[in-house]
């Protein structure tokens, strides 16, 4: 090992990737060091122990997997345009971490709190997304619960979902509940979830 010192933000970002490819049991600090040629001391420079760095893991998949979409799709003043954009983040993700994460959520309750608050995140932005469409909150909490649960459920059955059917099952979705269609674009690429 070279003893190099490595960010915070990269040595989470490949603790994330190690997550999403292995699962939670395969993270381990030895691991993780050993894949980034560092030594155990650059962890313990950045982290207060395995506890301190499960909470600034799961506070950085909050933060990229959760507020950033929220943040670039916030971005867009046009309701509709804005919630385009939050569909193209959203299949852009990548799938590992989050069924890694909701995995380890069953076993661990620092990481079952922040599953817990990612979802109240996503759903009640979720609910705002559908405002300008539904006035009925009822109805609309109703709506982002269906329109979130698809998304979930496609993430974890079909990961390599190709874009055009993704898009087809957002549309069946909207259609259903009198939302206008997205229109984030037709092609057949698949969605950067792996």
């Amino acid at each position: 090992m070279t003893g190099n010192r490595l960010s915070k933000e990269e040595l989470l970002e490949k603790a994330t990737d190690i997550l999403g490819e292995n699962g939670p049991d395969a993270l381990t600090i030895d691991r993780l060091c050993r894949s980034l040629n560092v030594t155990k001391g650059s962890f313990y420079h950045h982290f207060k122990g395995r506890d301190g760095f499960i909470k600034d893991l799961m506070d950085y998949w909050l933060e990229e997997f959760t507020l950033k979409i929220i943040n670039i799709s916030e971005e867009e003043t046009n309701p509709e345009k804005s919630r385009d954009k939050m569909i193209m983040e959203a299949l852009m993700m990548k799938s590992g971490p989050e069924k890694a994460i909701r995995a380890w959520g069953r076993d661990n309750p620092i990481v079952a709190s922040y599953v817990e608050r990612a979802d109240t995140i996503r759903l009640d932005y979720l609910q705002e997304v559908f405002m300008p469409y539904e006035n009925d909150p009822t109805r609309r909490k109703a709506i982002a619960l269906t329109a979130y649960t698809t998304f979930l459920g496609s993430m974890f059955i079909y990961p390599e979902l190709p874009r055009k059917e993704h898009m087809l099952m957002i549309e069946y979705v909207s259609r259903a509940f009198g939302v206008p269609i997205p229109t984030t674009g037709e092609n057949n690429e698949t969605t950067g979830r792996n």
